[in-house]
């Protein structure tokens, strides 16, 4: 179950305000170095004793999408960034 409030991360896994979640911004390519990102932010959000994991992806990327979604995440809605006023979607997974 996803928490009600969900912080964004730039770059970098970040803790959420209700402290059971953590967000990680969208990588762009299905490539070992994404893999590598996505194991290293499960792994640091495990560490962190957070039982979900949240990020925005652009849904326009498609290889993101696919490649998050083969690692287990699921759409849980679509939000507008606050930024840049683009759609997003909230993809999460619990760990």
């Amino acid at each position: 179950m996803l928490p009600p409030t969900v912080a964004s991360g730039v770059g970098a896994v970040g803790a959420a305000v209700g402290g059971s979640s953590a967000t990680s911004t969208g990588c762009g390519g299905a490539g070992s170095a994404e893999r590598t990102a996505s194991a290293d932010a499960l792994e640091t959000a495990r560490n962190m004793f957070r039982k979900t994991l949240a990020l925005r992806v652009d849904p326009a990327n498609a290889v993101a999408v696919s490649f998050y979604r083969t690692q287990g995440f699921t759409t849980v809605a679509t939000v507008v960034s606050k930024k840049s006023g683009k759609l997003r979607l909230l993809m999460s997974r619990e760990l």
